[in-house]
């Protein structure tokens, strides 16, 4: 708890304002307005994935040309706390690394327990897309350890295979999960890899689960079990619904879940498809997504229970939906917060831009209206069709995607649960003669969880009297009649 103490000489004892940041607001302590933004090479970058190292740098892994006219490198950024470039990684806080003939897309990126960086997409091999892996050492070298050059490229399909997701299990194995095409028909894989980058071929047999489910992407999830959720899309007949398998650590459908291993959702009564997934502490599974309202698509959010039935406790019968626009609202990640409350970030699609949005569930489903007054955040300071985010332990929040002017890195870190603040005014005299001082002692205090950034003060005199002076110990005061004080950021 921090105090921050100034004083008034003033005849009058009238509470003043107290003013600050508050949850869902750009964190101004991030390179000064919550935005940092980071040309990699001839301004085509693309950025994709972020995650938290455990000291709290952060790491973005995407693509880009490091020259005009040049094909896409995979690319990886990473961040001091404060929003500036880590020189320790690769001396200027950027690598870029080629791999493939043609184009590289790194799509999803993982921080393994001994710091290492692990970045997966595919590149362009021939006329095909391949899976490829890169593993990186904390100070953003190659991990020759891995696959003898830091690089594995995997074939599933005889065409494109496009990756989705990446997720570690508890003994360090890697999964991927993507799209794999041998020309006819396009189905969503799940491949596993040894930490060392070869292909385990415990699993399932051959080292690769060819899932039932359909759809344009897929979004896979693990459990504490090492059980790998993934989700998607499957046809009722008529029309699409959430699809959710779930797989043995071996790589076997689990019957367990839903009795076959596989639970399907209507959300809306057309084209629905889960787009966003995550594994609540308590073992439930929550499910985001879009889905049509006959219109346009808005958000769906499920929640099941561990055995794959919905969660009756949570909206409507186990589903919430939220509207945003009259245009195509697109979910693209989820995440939970240590108290349970629920983040989605997406973009509303329109003909010109793809803006961002935040939302904010409690643990009920119901919007959180102490997130930016309704629980939802919109920003057209980034520009793409799907966001990733993470939470810092602080509750901070960060959210990669381009700038709307210009294709760069970028990240945003807006306000989690913030700071209770509260004011107290007290007088060196019961009274005053006419003419005289009295001085008033304004104390603000900061009682936590987090600091307070923006914080001011603001006391207006009542007619006929006359300001003295007014001091802050941190911070400047200005002013009259109206005397405004800002006083920056009160720590906890």
């Amino acid at each position: 708890m921090k105090r921050l103490v100034f004083f008034t000489r003033i005849p009058a004892l009238i509470l003043p304002s107290l003013l600050w940041a508050a949850p869902g607001d750009l964190d101004t302590t991030f390179d000064t307005d919550g935005l940092v933004t980071t040309s990699t090479g001839d301004g085509t970058e693309s950025p994709r994935a972020i995650a938290l190292q455990e000291d709290g740098k952060i790491v973005v892994a995407g693509s880009v040309r490091t020259t005009a006219g040049a094909e896409p490198d995979f690319a990886v950024v990473r961040y001091n706390t404060d929003g500036s470039l880590d020189t320790a990684f690769d001396s200027d806080g950027i690598v870029t690394t080629p791999i493939g003939s043609a184009s590289d897309s790194g799509r999803a990126l993982v921080i393994q327990s001994d710091g290492k960086i692990l970045v997966g997409g595919h590149i362009r091999v021939g006329s095909f897309d391949d899976y490829a892996l890169v593993r990186y050492n904390t100070d953003g070298s190659l991990d020759t350890s891995f696959s003898s050059d830091g690089i594995v490229i995997q074939s599933i399909g005889s065409e494109d295979d496009r990756l989705d997701a990446m997720a570690l299990q508890s003994d360090g194995k890697i999964l991927i999960a993507g799209l794999s095409s041998d020309g006819v028909s396009t189905d969503l894989v799940v491949v596993r890899f040894n930490a060392d980058g070869t292909l385990d071929t415990t699993f399932d047999g051959d080292g690769l689960v060819e899932a039932t489910l359909t759809g344009e992407g897929v979004v896979m999830a693990v459990q504490g079990d090492d059980k790998i959720l993934i989700a998607a899309t499957l046809s009722n007949g008529t029309n699409f619904d959430f699809a959710l398998a779930r797989y043995t650590s071996g790589g076997s459908l689990d019957s367990s879940f839903d009795s076959d291993g596989i639970v399907t959702t209507a959300v809306g009564s057309g084209d629905d498809f889960a787009t966003a997934m995550a594994v609540q502490p308590d073992g439930k599974i929550l499910a985001a997504g879009l889905f049509s309202n006959g219109t346009d698509n808005d958000i769906g959010l499920v929640r099941y229970n561990a055995d794959g039935s919905l969660d009756t406790s949570f909206g409507s019968n186990g589903k919430t939906t939220t509207s945003i626009s009259a245009n195509e609202d697109f979910p693209s990640t989820i995440g939970l917060q240590e108290d349970g409350k629920i983040l989605v970030a997406g973009a509303i699609n329109t003909p010109s831009t793809d803006d961002l949005i935040l939302l904010r569930y409690n643990a009920d489903g119901t919007l959180d209206t102490t997130f930016s007054s309704d629980g939802i955040v919109t920003s057209s300071l980034v520009s793409t069709e799907e966001y990733r985010f993470a939470i810092q332990d602080d509750g901070k929040i960060l959210i990669e995607g381009p700038p709307i002017t210009r294709d760069v890195f970028a990240v945003l870190r807006f306000l989690g649960d913030t700071a209770d603040l509260s004011l107290a005014k007290t007088s060196d005299a019961a009274s005053a003669a006419v003419g005289g001082t009295v001085t008033y002692t304004i104390t603000v205090t900061n009682n936590g969880p987090e600091s307070a950034g923006g914080v001011t003060v603001t006391d207006t005199l009542p007619a006929g009297v006359t300001l003295g002076s007014a001091t802050a110990s941190q911070g400047t005061c200005s002013g009259t009649s109206t005397v405004t004080c800002s006083l920056g950021t009160i720590a906890a």
